[in-house]
């Protein structure tokens, strides 16, 4: 039971700002607006106690402990106790992005058994697109509404319509998935976890048999869950796959700037630029290689983040896509700046009436004052 004397820690974990149309659309409808007040309170404490919570809310201690709870089934919050000292610790965390919310395996159907198709379909289309002390004891609630009313043509209707996820093309998926289940069950093997792991892959140059091993390292089998930021670090911490190329800018390109300096490791900042170059911008192998020995070439051998982006974003507008419409593209570029024309004033022989002097008398000056 609660106690209106109880302390309560709060931290925050991500962004709470940049998702409020998720917050009015999904969750409110959802949880109810007493939860989302609690939840808004919540994020601008760091400390308080259950009364001082109670009083600004207009609410009962059995109402917040509800509150708390419904913020604890939709993933907003982790609630953990220290019993030494009856302090409990709330971590915030960042709503769902709309799509990933309304594909989410509970969320999502449960958004559509209550609200119907048609709203379901409308929120589809809005949204296209520390741990805790020793100490602490998790006692969070689980999400546990019922869908009595879930049927075949409901569940027909979610799969149809719910956001869905451009998976990877290049990837071994067929190799990758004889993983076994006990290193990466199936629970795990959702549309968002295998289009992570192939979208790593293909940028860090990594066989889909090899990419076994770090996702079964990064998977947690406490929480079942894939741990993103464990595998994110095995992958940027490997020897990316050298690859039979027949032409050096074919290799994955971190293993290309390793050929070009081989002295010189490859920091985060210049993986996450390629990262980056083939994620967001498409880019081949091929034509990052080359993108970044004319990045090298112009930038006294920096890779500038800013100058690499103007490039590639340059390209992309343009449409070049092969290394040899991009060469062809830096020959014109070329070739303008050195035909571009000087201003007129460069050939003017005087300018506010100031006197030109010759070689010759330059000379016989020299000689008078004793120079040679």
């Amino acid at each position: 039971m609660l106690r209106k004397e109880d302390r309560i820690m709060i931290e925050k974990q991500g962004s709470f700002f940049t998702r409020t149309a998720e917050l009015a659309f999904l969750y409110l409808p959802c949880m109810g607006k007493e939860a989302l007040a609690l939840y808004t309170v919540a994020m601008v404490y760091e400390e308080s106690d259950h009364e001082g919570l109670c009083v600004l809310l207009g609410c009962s201690i059995g109402r917040l402990e509800e509150n708390r709870r419904q913020l604890e089934r939709y993933g907003l919050l982790k609630t953990y106790y220290r019993e030494s000292n009856r302090t409990y610790l709330w971590k915030l965390q960042e709503p769902l992005a709309g799509d990933v919310f309304l594909r989410h395996e509970i969320f999502g159907r449960w958004y559509l058994s209550r609200f119907g198709k048609q709203r379901f379909d409308e929120m589809c289309t809005r949204f296209e697109r520390k741990p805790p002390a020793k100490d602490y004891l998790a006692i969070s609630a689980p999400f546990q509404e019922t869908m009595a009313e879930w049927s075949d043509a409901s569940e027909q209707h979610y799969q149809a319509h719910k956001p869905d996820i451009q998976m990877p093309q290049g990837f071994d998926y067929q190799s990758f998935l004889q993983i076994s289940e006990l290193l990466f069950p199936k629970i795990a093997r959702t549309r968002d976890n295998l289009a992570l792991i192939g979208q790593l892959a293909l940028n860090y140059g990594i066989h889909a048999n090899e990419m076994k091993k770090w996702v079964a390292k990064a998977y947690d089998m406490k929480n079942a869950t894939l741990d993103e930021a464990k595998l994110r670090y095995y992958v940027t911490h490997i020897e990316p796959r050298e690859m039979t190329a027949v032409s050096s800018y074919q290799q994955h390109p971190i293993t290309y700037l390793k050929q070009l300096f081989p002295d010189v490791p490859v920091n985060e900042e210049e993986k996450r630029l390629i990262e980056r170059l083939l994620s967001q911008y498409h880019f081949s192998y091929e034509l990052i290689n080359f993108l970044l020995e004319y990045a090298l070439a112009n930038c006294d051998n920096k890779l500038i983040d800013r100058y690499v982006y103007k490039v590639a974003s340059s390209w992309k507008r343009n449409q070049i896509d092969t290394v040899d419409a991009a060469k062809a593209a830096v020959r014109k570029e070329t070739k303008s700046k050195q035909d571009k024309p000087l201003p007129s004033w460069y050939y003017e022989e005087t300018t506010d009436g100031e006197e030109v002097v010759s070689d010759e008398e330059i000379k016989e000056l020299l000689a008078s004052l004793g120079g040679e």
